[in-house]
């Protein structure tokens, strides 16, 4: 659908989009899957700038096709990795952090790892998941934040995320 439009006109498109109020969650989650999928950079300040809803069963599509659309589209710069904490705040609900942390971990990139053991100091299920994606992308088998802080603190620096050890 996008793709006949020019960046300047597809901007447009999807922001009025998104924005409507009479769209449903679904119908503005596939306009914001469509925009990532072209991945053009120019569409991360319409997913970042838009107030991003309290997540419930009617909005769920919506909020999580923007989560995915950061992560797919966030230059690989620390601000853009801060933006994704930011959404992994008690007041944003279990899914969204949820998202928001899956998110991050996606982006494969040795800046996240210390946002992520910051995300995994909290509890239950997000601690979990969190934990998890650490162990994933660094290979390390630590399964509490503290111990993890520890050993980034001593070792990030030299860590090699994709070859999952040290340089």
């Amino acid at each position: 659908i996008l793709s006949g439009y020019k960046s300047a006109e597809a901007i447009e498109v999807v922001r009025a989009s998104i924005t409507k109020p009479r769209g449903t969650s679904v119908q503005k989650a596939l306009v914001i899957a469509a925009a990532g999928g072209m991945k053009q950079a120019s569409f991360l300040p319409i997913f970042l700038d838009l107030p991003l809803k309290r997540l419930s069963r009617k909005n769920y599509p919506e909020v999580i096709a923007r989560l995915n659309g950061i992560a797919t589209l966030a230059p690989p710069t620390l601000e853009s990795y801060v933006a994704l904490q930011g959404l992994m705040t008690e007041e944003q609900g279990f899914p969204v952090r949820l998202a928001a942390v899956r998110a991050l971990a996606a982006v494969q990139d040795k800046a996240v790892v210390p946002l992520l053991i910051a995300a995994s100091n909290t509890e239950g299920r997000i601690r979990q998941e969190t934990l998890t994606l650490l162990h994933d992308l660094t290979g390390q088998k630590i399964y509490h934040p503290d111990p993890y802080q520890k050993w980034w603190d001593k070792e990030g620096e030299s860590f090699d995320l994709a070859k999952g050890k040290k340089l």
